[in-house]
């Protein structure tokens, strides 16, 4: 773990340098830049280096440390000799995949170094006494059933109700959420394709200012601009009715013009997936995120109980694997009873409840349902609710075509929490109204937290504004 923590974080400042300046590229074009200067001046700092690091941390680093330790626990329980040679095989089988889009450096590097490094210091547990399969199947068996279980649930909502009704109910949940708003756009950022970068720049070779400017106006609208003498994300050179797409020197494909301007989100998505390396990485990243972590998690905190009542008792006692698996029940139960059913006619009770979930409920069956929410009294008060029911309501309020929501909607983009303002900002910006332009601008200019700026200019973009046009 600290291995990973240690090349997270180098690559994480490595890949910030070159980000800040290629921002600060965008700015002296004379383009509106995000993140915004005052956060751009204290981006690389060792704080959000090491944090953006530390996701990567507790994701890859301990699923790698999960895979090892468990197959070598496998390995002594059928008495097969420790090898590094499957492992090896496994090793290279996954970096060939990461790199089959050429070499990719950076993520090679943490599959590269963290497997032996955590192999070799595994290698020197010697356990004191064979673990029997009855100890092998109190370990596993409640894992693979939790697990189980909250797979069936999986999907967008599953996320949502882990958040409300797990993390957004104590102190701690609460800081991870927090952490989850300043820190994870570091390590999403490295491994973005082109396609999902806020702000991409490009190139131009021509001599015929009529075809720069039509494909300028195409590319302006997806955040493609023009930035000249920069190490951009796309070269394009135009030959004759062609247009010639590079990244990196390297010609990745051609298009006519016509068939360009006809349809260019097409040529620009082939173009983001052929130039994109890290697509297995993100895969890896991805799993680690919601299988390995939380995994590790449960058996880093059940084996520390375990340990802590072995010392009271004298003897071992799984006391861990069943408190564990007692709180992960209580987990499901709780997210799974976050769907209520509630009647169309109780919705005015439920919304005036004292109890959140009851309010969250109702708040979701009006989003679902497209019920304006102005039809509802009091509403006043819902702005002074928990966080989680603050959030369905902003989800509402994009949905509202009544002028009347402006006043929630200001009133929440300058909420105390970051996920609150972000979801104020993207309710604004589904109602697509200009008249929101000026307080957009001013929350991105006075806000410090880069999520709250990509939600800002997500919100301006769906308004109709966009870059300008430089020569």
């Amino acid at each position: 773990m600290l291995a990973t923590q240690l090349i997270s974080t180098i690559h994480h400042y490595i890949f910030f340098t070159g980000f800040k300046q290629s921002v600060e590229s965008i700015k002296n074009a004379g383009y509106y830049i995000i993140p915004n200067i005052t956060t751009l001046e204290n981006f690389i700092s060792f704080k959000n280096m090491f944090c953006g690091g530390f996701f990567i941390t507790i994701t890859l680093g301990s699923t790698i440390s999960l895979f090892i330790v468990f197959a070598i626990i496998l390995l002594d329980k059928f008495n097969v000799k420790r090898s590094y040679i499957p492992f090896l095989i496994i090793q290279i089988i996954v970096l060939l995949f990461t790199n089959i889009k050429g070499l990719n450096i950076s993520s090679s590097l943490y599959l590269i170094v963290l497997p032996p490094v955590i192999y070799i210091l595994t290698s020197q547990m010697k356990p004191k006494e064979q673990i029997s399969k009855k100890k092998l199947k109190i370990k596993i068996l409640p894992v693979v059933i939790l697990l189980f279980l909250f797979l069936s649930m999986y999907n967008r909502a599953l996320f949502h109700n882990v958040r409300d009704s797990i993390l957004l109910t104590n102190k701690v949940g609460i800081s991870v959420n927090s952490f989850y708003y300043k820190y994870t756009l570091f390590p999403a950022e490295t491994i973005k394709p082109v396609s999902k970068k806020t702000l991409k720049t490009y190139s131009i070779d021509t001599i015929n200012n009529r075809i720069q400017k039509i494909i300028q106006n195409v590319l302006v609208k997806r955040d493609y601009l023009l930035v000249k003498n920069h190490e951009n994300d796309m070269e394009i050179k135009v030959r004759k009715d062609m247009l010639y797409f590079s990244h990196n020197g390297n010609l990745i494909l051609k298009e006519s013009i016509n068939d360009f301007v006809k349809s260019p989100s097409k040529t620009l998505d082939d173009f983001s997936h052929i130039t994109d390396k890290n697509y297995y990485f993100r895969s890896i990243i991805l799993f680690s995120l919601v299988i390995g972590f939380p995994i590790t998690l449960y058996f880093l905190i059940s084996s520390l109980i375990n340990l802590l009542f072995s010392l009271i008792l004298r003897k071992h006692k799984p006391v861990g694997d069943i408190l564990c698996f007692i709180t992960g029940l209580l987990f499901f139960l709780s997210v799974y009873n976050m769907d209520l059913d509630i009647d169309k006619k109780n919705l005015t009770q439920n919304l005036s409840s004292p109890e959140w979930e009851k309010k969250v409920a109702a708040l979701k069956y009006i989003a679902k349902y497209n019920i304006e929410i102005t039809n509802f009294k009091n509403l006043d008060e819902i702005t002074k609710n928990s966080t989680q029911v603050k959030y369905w309501f902003a989800i509402v309020l994009g949905k509202s075509r009544s002028k009347d929501t402006d006043k929630y909607l200001l009133k929440l983009i300058d909420d105390n929490e970051v996920i609150i303002q972000c979801k104020a900002l993207e309710a604004i910006g589904l109602l697509r109204k200009n008249r929101f332009l000026k307080v957009i601008k001013d929350k991105m200019k006075s806000s410090k937290v880069w999520y709250v700026q990509l939600n800002g200019y997500k919100a301006l973009r769906r308004t109709g504004w966009s870059q300008k046009i430089l020569n």
